[in-house]
């Protein structure tokens, strides 16, 4: 689960909607109270999803800022 938070925006993410329905992957755009803003796949709107729906993709080294 994503928690909702400003820093989540930008971050690349998993959307799983139910057990028969395959990942996909997405960017979250907007943070709301209750939902998050993901554009998935090649889409060019955002979809609102519950956080519980998302998972981040971990992070690579190389994503790191260092500073």
């Amino acid at each position: 689960m994503v928690v909702p938070s400003e820093s989540a925006i930008g971050r690349a993410v998993v959307y799983r909607h139910g057990e028969d329905d395959p990942p996909v992957t997405g960017i979250i755009t907007r943070v709301a109270p209750r939902r998050l803003f993901v554009r998935l796949g090649s889409q060019l709107y955002s979809m609102a999803v519950y956080p519980a729906e998302l998972e981040f993709i971990a992070r690579r080294r190389s994503d790191t800022v260092v500073g």
